[in-house]
């Protein structure tokens, strides 16, 4: 299944700072909705038009968190 727009995602992630040291980890899924606010729009963006089970690695600038 793609992701789109109005879709409910379920994500795992390991949060590294630029250093590769390890922040946070979450093994469990959780869910969020694509295009409810749920997310950075950074992480949406990236999020579209990949398939259930993709990997993706971003490099998020603070501009783009906050």
């Amino acid at each position: 299944m793609e992701i789109t727009s109005q879709c409910v995602v379920a994500l795992t992630w390991t949060l590294k700072d630029t250093l590769g040291e390890e922040l946070d980890v979450l093994d469990d899924p959780v869910e969020f909705l694509i295009g409810g606010q749920d997310l950075l729009p950074v992480i949406e963006e990236a999020l579209i038009g990949h398939t259930t089970g993709a990997t993706l690695h971003l490099q998020i600038e603070p501009e783009q968190a906050f």
